[in-house]
């Protein structure tokens, strides 16, 4: 499966940002966060026969992107701003991942040297809570981080404009949906 991803990944990264204006809505199963909407279905807005494979994966792993952007500017609001990306799950180990999110949050993004970091984390926890470990974060941390991926300053009017367009899409669709 990762290497799945991993080559999915690869191809997607030999097309530039914005994905020659293609958006996906991943929503193949409904959508949580922050929609809220079950009924919600994917679409494609913009596909067009120039488009290929790798496109529609470069636009897909965007739109899964900006997903997760969506949540964290609804919460920008309610939590202070946050000074880097905490990254774990299989995707995020493919490089194009990771710069992908570092530039739309416009954040340096950060993977734990723990590979299982929910398992390792709920271990931490358990610990600390049986008086193993005094402090569960302080452990954590002492594990390590990889080099940090930082944001291409360059690219941010991209993803602001495809974010644009990835949320103006949203809208129609719920839209449909509602």
């Amino acid at each position: 499966k990762e290497e799945r991803f991993a080559h999915a990944a690869a191809l997607a990264g030999g097309v530039a940002p914005g994905a020659q204006g293609l958006v996906v809505l991943p929503f193949f199963a409904g959508e949580r966060a922050p929609y809220w909407n079950s009924a919600l279905r994917g679409a494609f807005d913009g596909l067009d026969l120039a488009h290929d494979r790798r496109t529609i994966l470069r636009a897909a792993f965007e739109s899964v992107v900006f997903g997760v952007y969506a949540v964290y500017a609804a919460l920008r609001e309610l939590v202070p701003d946050a000074q880097r990306l905490l990254l774990s799950g299989g995707l995020t180990k493919a490089p194009m991942v990771r710069q992908l999110l570092a530039d739309v949050f416009s954040l340096p993004a950060v993977q734990p040297h723990e590979q299982e970091a929910s398992a390792f984390g709920a271990a931490l926890l358990a610990a600390q809570a049986v008086g193993l470990v005094p402090d569960a974060s302080a452990a954590a941390r002492a594990s390590g981080y990889d080099e940090p991926t930082r944001p291409n300053d360059a690219l941010a009017a991209t993803y602001r404009a495809a974010f644009e367009r990835y949320s103006a899409f949203v809208d129609a669709h719920l839209a449909l949906f509602t």
